[in-house]
């Protein structure tokens, strides 16, 4: 910042990067956020019957699986037993979070949907798939961080 605007200033609080736990959350926050939205799913749901019959179609919103606190829950309920398995949903966005270190609330926020945007192809997005495109997202990001 110029040197000319923090002498206005009249107080400065520094305020610190966000830990793991609350890079999770808030994280976890915006996937669900974005759920709501429908911008991203958990998974599709099998169809019965041929694929070539005359059933109509199922709206978009019933094709999928809603993302909900069950899947990605509180960071408290992540040492329970159903969320402690390797490649759990929950599990997979804290090591992204681990990942993540450095990086501003700010920008954790914005990353799930810009990461979306840029690296996925799907509409809606599945889970796993947005959770690929953050982890491309996260590791850009601090390159870029670093290089500056």
């Amino acid at each position: 910042m110029d040197s000319a605007f923090l002498d206005r200033v009249a107080r400065k609080h520094l305020i610190p990067l966000p830990c793991t736990t609350a890079r999770y959350e808030i994280l976890r926050f915006k996937y669900l956020e974005l759920a709501k939205c429908g911008i991203i799913v958990a998974q599709r749901n099998e169809r019965e019957g041929d694929n070539e019959s005359s059933q109509t179609l199922l709206d978009d919103a019933q094709q999928y699986a809603p993302l909900d606190d069950e899947m990605l829950p509180i960071y408290k309920e992540l040492a329970l037993p159903k969320h402690s398995e390797v490649g759990c949903l929950a599990q997979q966005l804290w090591h992204l979070a681990e990942k993540g270190k450095g990086l501003s609330g700010r920008t954790l926020r914005d990353l799930p949907e810009d990461s979306i945007s840029l690296y996925t192809t799907q509409d809606p997005c599945l889970i796993g798939e947005a959770l690929v495109a953050l982890a491309r997202g996260v590791e850009e990001r601090l390159m870029t961080d670093e290089s500056l």
